[in-house]
């Protein structure tokens, strides 16, 4: 279900270019700048969402949509709601 939603979700215009469903209650979705060549390069913008019982939630590595982040870190940063 999560992966059907995100498929229409865009960050400034910008419209997922990975998608990885980790688990049914866990996926993380990379946005990247134009221009992007690698996953280590610091133009990404990463979004978690997790299914928690009935509610989804959907957070932000170090809580921003800033496209500064890299795609191949996504599980070391930390997630928090947008600040």
């Amino acid at each position: 279900m999560i992966h059907a939603l995100v498929r229409e979700l865009t960050i400034n215009g910008i419209a997922p270019s990975y998608i990885e469903q980790v688990s049914d209650t866990l996926t993380y979705i990379g946005f990247c700048k134009p221009g992007t060549k690698t996953d280590n390069d610091s133009k990404w913008c990463i979004k978690k969402v997790e299914q928690i019982g009935a509610i989804t939630q959907t957070t932000f590595a170090e809580g921003s949509t800033s496209f500064n982040l890299q795609w191949s870190q996504r599980t070391n940063y930390g997630y928090t709601f947008r600040i």
